[in-house]
């Protein structure tokens, strides 16, 4: 199992990944 450390580097990447998806789909841009 990962320890804290990793699995909040992970949520990290998840979360950016995330985000950079959003702003990245055509309908969300202006």
């Amino acid at each position: 199992m990962p320890g804290a450390e990793q699995l909040a580097e992970i949520r990290e990447i998840i979360e950016h990944d995330k985000v950079s998806c959003i702003f990245s789909e055509p309908q969300f841009n202006p």
